[in-house]
């Protein structure tokens, strides 16, 4: 009976030995790495960095913002591309982000919902990002954002307030940045009326 058992636990081991060298040549094999990432691309998830409650099995953008979604468990990382530069008041220049390039700003004045303009990523003339954007359109979305006061001298904005209160404390920001993008820009009188 000892005989037998002594048969049969070796003839396991061996099994397993031998099963275990198999699977080591497999991964060695030339094109096993794609199987090992087509594999591990399938149990990957992929969620926003706006959004986490997003969560997908692939790659693609994210159904609310847009923005492009990362593999599950990822920090974010910045998106602004750095390079030395010429200019004498900066010392890099950032390029177009990933962001910017897929969900640009808004190249019409006045444009609906929560998007960015020109005036957000270059509010002055000296701005780096000022070179990204047409004269013109500058132009345009400095006419646009004067003509945007209100009767009661303040500015609104272009997301959802939550409460009244809200609404009251990020019209006093806005305006206030309003005024000082306008002054910035010669647009108004610096001492006022």
């Amino acid at each position: 009976m000892q005989k037998r058992i002594s048969i049969l636990i070796i003839t396991v081991a061996l099994a397993s030995g031998a099963a275990a060298q198999v699977r080591a040549i497999e991964l060695n094999r030339p094109g096993s790495e794609h199987d090992y990432e087509q594999e591990h691309e399938k149990k990957q998830k992929y969620t926003c960095p706006m959004h986490p409650e997003v969560i997908t099995d692939h790659p693609g953008n994210c159904p609310k913002c847009g923005m492009t979604l990362v593999p599950k468990g990822e920090k974010k990382q910045s998106t602004l591309d750095t390079q030395p530069s010429t200019s004498n008041h900066q010392s890099h220049l950032p390029h177009q982000s990933h962001s910017m390039r897929e969900h640009p700003p808004s190249q019409s004045p006045g444009a609906a919902g929560e998007v960015h303009t020109p005036l957000d990523f270059a509010p002055e003339p000296d701005s780096i990002a000022r070179a990204l954007f047409d004269k013109n359109v500058i132009d345009a979305h400095l006419d646009h954002l004067a003509g945007g006061q209100q009767a009661d001298g303040g500015w609104t904005f272009n997301w959802l307030a939550w409460s009244a209160a809200a609404e009251l404390e990020w019209r006093g920001t806005v305006t206030v940045d309003a005024l000082r993008v306008l002054r910035v820009n010669g647009r108004c009188d610096p001492q006022g009326p």
